[in-house]
């Protein structure tokens, strides 16, 4: 399998993926064609927490995968219709921030075609909300995820691995 790495992680932050300052969210986030190699078959998504121990208990989380002509959002409510995307995972009873990379094995595969751009929205239901707990991210700019205000990302798709970033597995 191969792994690419997307972002630095030099910020941390509350609002994603997740957004732990409340007990509900819907964060999507546009990945660029250009930081990748070419089309994948996406397995699973990770995210790296910042804040191992600080914890919110996730009644229901859905990851929806899409692609999208879009390289920036246009507003805070840009949003990519859910009808253009495909729901990838969906789990229930998750504790997030009690590892450091946070796993989301896929339910089915996303097949990237590599050529427009990638579409990844987290939607979380949780029974309380805890500021504390932050992400990992990299400040791209201007809104790079569409959310209450302006987002960054430091986001890893594939398997956990030692490399602190975002990452494609091809099996």
């Amino acid at each position: 399998a191969d792994e690419l790495v997307i972002g630095e992680g030099t910020g941390s932050g509350y609002y994603s993926p997740f957004n732990n300052y409340y007990k509900y969210s819907w964060n999507e986030a546009i990945y660029q064609a250009s930081e990748f190699d070419g089309s994948a078959s996406i397995s699973s998504i990770a995210y790296h927490c910042a804040s191992t121990g600080k914890t919110v208990n996730a009644t229901s989380v859905k990851i929806y995968m899409g692609e999208t002509t879009k390289s920036e959002f246009a507003s805070s409510s840009d949003w990519t219709p859910e009808s253009d995307l495909t729901l990838v995972y969906e789990g229930s009873g998750i504790v997030l921030g009690d590892t450091e990379w946070e796993e989301f094995v896929l339910d089915q595969p996303f097949v990237y075609s590599g050529v427009n751009n990638l579409v990844v929205v987290v939607a979380k239901s949780a029974s309380n909300y805890n500021s504390s707990l932050k992400w990992y991210y990299t400040d791209y700019g201007p809104l790079p995820i569409c959310e209450r205000a302006r987002l960054d990302i430091y986001h890893k798709l594939g398997r956990p691995a030692e490399i602190p970033a975002f990452a494609v597995f091809d099996p």
